[in-house]
């Protein structure tokens, strides 16, 4: 397992992002935006950066992630969500 964090993109971001940010994590890039995909995506992602609807059940399917950002709306981990330990 890699020691850098790993970013899930729903989509794909400018180029030239994509080539900075993979300097410090291990990006990648969900195949298609279905609801299980990105579901199965994210199961050992720390970060999503979201272009595509999340599903509602997102952070039972990743423990690691706290919050994931960006359009549609962000979303948070409530307390009645357990994180990884």
């Amino acid at each position: 397992m890699s020691s850098l964090p790993h970013v899930l993109l729903t989509n794909p971001i400018d180029p030239a992002e994509h080539r900075r940010l993979s300097g410090s994590a291990r990006v990648t890039l969900a195949p298609d935006q279905r609801q299980d995909t990105l579901r199965e995506a994210s199961r050992d992602a720390d970060l999503i950066i979201v272009r595509a609807p999340l599903p509602d059940d997102v952070f039972a399917a990743a423990p690691r992630v706290l919050a994931a950002d960006g359009e549609p709306p962000t979303a948070t981990r409530t307390e009645s969500e357990p994180t990884a330990t």
